[in-house]
């Protein structure tokens, strides 16, 4: 059966989520996303399986994202204080 322009949407949007998290949480996060829709978790799962290990921000490691968000560590910071 063919999917419809919704159902594309969607595979888009939860796969573009997905990638973003580490590769341990994937599997929870899609079952979870997908619903019980195995059209939909067999497409993700697909194209899953052509993406690089490694894609994603998340499953990239801290020292990547520091690079690009130095408060990407997840230390919790008091706001800055003005010096009068």
């Amino acid at each position: 059966m063919s999917k419809s322009e919704s159902d594309w949407q969607r595979i888009k949007e939860i796969f573009a989520d997905l990638i973003e998290q580490p590769l341990t949480h994937r599997s929870a996060i899609l079952t979870l996303a997908c619903g019980g829709d195995v059209s939909v978790l067999a497409a993700i799962q697909e194209l899953l399986s052509a993406q690089p290990q490694n894609a994603g921000a998340a499953s990239r490691g801290v020292g990547a994202r520091l690079a690009v968000d130095p408060l990407a560590d997840g230390i919790e910071r008091e706001p800055a204080r003005s010096i009068s």
